[in-house]
Formats: C-alpha cells, structure tokens, sequence
C-alpha cells in the first residue's frame, strides 16, 4: 500500500528551533513540568482568563505535547488533536464531551471490549446503547431513535477484523444530524483517514498497535476531529479526563520516523500480524 509522501513527511520532520550556531536537535526537547511561571502577577492573571490557549498548569497545554497533536492531526487531515493518558481516557472524553442523560448511542461493528464496558456503566446516568453487528447500513440505520446522539464504528473492527462502508456511515450520520465517531487505532492515520470520509471524531490508542509508535514504551490517547468543537471544548475533554505527560509523546516521537514504512511493508504479509 502506498504511504503519503506528505505523511512521511510529517512523520520525520520534527517543530524544533535552531540554536546559535545553526545546530538544530534531531528531536523536539521535552517541556517536563507540572507549572509555568510568567514575569508578573497580572500576566498570569489574565492567562488564567483564556487557560485553553496558554501554558499555565500542564495538564491542559504542554508544548511538547502540542507538538505531537499537531503532528497526528495533520496526519489525519483534522482541524485539531487532543492526546490523552490512554485510549480509554480518549473514549471517555468523547462520551463525556458528547452525550447526557436522555441520549442514545449505536455501536457499528465488532467494538473493543473496555469501550463497551465504560459505555454499559453510563446506563446508570441515563444514557443508553444498541450494538449492531451486521455490517449493512440498512441495518445501522434500523437502530438509530429520535434521541440517538453518537455512531460508534470501528473499522476494521475488533478481534474479526470486518471492515464497514465508512462513507455511508458517515452520511447516514450527517443526514441524521447525528455525530460520527471511529476508533481507527488498528489502522492508523497512515492508511485510513476518516475524517476525510466525512467522520466528525476520530479515537487512537497508542500503547502497542503496529502502525502508530510508541510500540512497548508509552500508553496513550489521541482524538483528532474535524471543525465541529471550539478549542474551549476540546481543552476541557482533556483536562477532566486524562491527560497525558510530556516524556509520552516525546518517546512516541523518536520511534515515528519508521511506521511509514512498517505500514507500507505489512499489507504485503497477506494478513500475517506476526509478519508485520
């Protein structure tokens, strides 16, 4: 399968500043800490009015961690990027962010277990859900309610690996005026981009697949989406449900010069996970 030449791009290249003498480091330093300080009393008082778009307390803006999210939303052709401690920290945003009491969610797919389990919990708060397994749009469109709020898809899906008709998915959402979301952890930005199939919300989780970094070293979240949340929104996701520290993305970054080329090699394997 053919890579972006863009992606590989993105994927290589890292936001740093060239120092004095022209030397530039390979990677982006890490901004490891928990506070940032400002010259005056009153600088630090108006920050606090807009807290979303300034560096004041690092579980809602870190530098390093912008980086990475620049990097992954660029890579999923988003409006922007929210990275979290984990994906079930990402899940949970989204429905916390998204759904209240009253509210229906349709599940397409096979869908991973944790999400299902997390979203079974939300019944005691009101919120309710259906699962459909036939991959037919008719049949998705059959379990929407007038208060159905949010389609879950994963594609492929867990464990079986069925792909679903994304496009259709996310016009039927569209028509509905309901929110599409897509967990895109087993095949990444690299060879699928959702949003660019008109999906609202994507769901990454970082901690092992093949095709992001981060293999073994460092569990995270990401939700990249396209234009339909302010960045007040999306900051206060992150900042309630987990966010994730500057040494994560960090190591994430030092291993994503290769999956480009990992993503490339593993559809020649004939489907041989060991392969890839």
């Amino acid at each position: 399968m053919r890579i972006d030449p863009e992606d590989v791009r993105t994927c290589i290249e890292d936001e740093v500043e060239r120092y004095g003498d022209g030397a530039a480091p390979t990677a982006a330093p890490i901004v490891q800490t928990s506070l940032f300080s400002f010259p005056t009393m009153e600088d630090l008082v108006e920050r606090f009015t807009a807290e979303h778009r300034h560096h004041i307390y690092s579980r809602g803006q870190n530098p390093t961690v912008e980086e990475f999210e620049r990097k992954v939303a660029a890579l999923e052709r988003g409006e922007a990027c929210k990275a979290f401690a984990s994906g079930m920290a990402a899940v949970s945003a989204v429905f916390m962010g998204l759904l209240q009491a009253g509210d229906h969610v349709v599940f397409f797919n096979q869908i991973y277990g944790p999400t299902l389990q997390l979203v079974r919990q939300l019944g005691r708060f009101g919120i309710t859900h259906d699962v459909v397994l036939e991959l037919d749009v008719d049949a998705l469109e059959a379990a929407l309610r007038p208060e159905t709020r949010l389609i879950w898809v994963e594609s492929p899906g867990t464990m079986l690996f069925r792909v679903a008709d994304l496009a259709a998915v996310a016009e039927l959402g569209r028509s509905r005026g309901i929110t599409t979301a897509i967990d895109n952890t087993w095949t990444t930005p690299l060879l699928q981009k959702p949003l660019t199939l008109g999906f609202d919300v994507v769901m990454q989780a970082g901690c092992w697949r093949r095709s992001m970094p981060g293999y073994s070293f460092a569990a995270f979240g990401l939700c990249p989406h396209g234009s339909g949340s302010t960045k007040r929104r999306r900051w206060q996701w992150r900042s309630t449900c987990g966010t994730t520290p500057g040494w994560r993305p960090s190591i994430t970054r030092r291993s994503r010069r290769t999956p480009p080329w990992w993503s490339a090699r593993c559809p020649d394997t004939r489907g041989s996970s060991r392969s890839c």
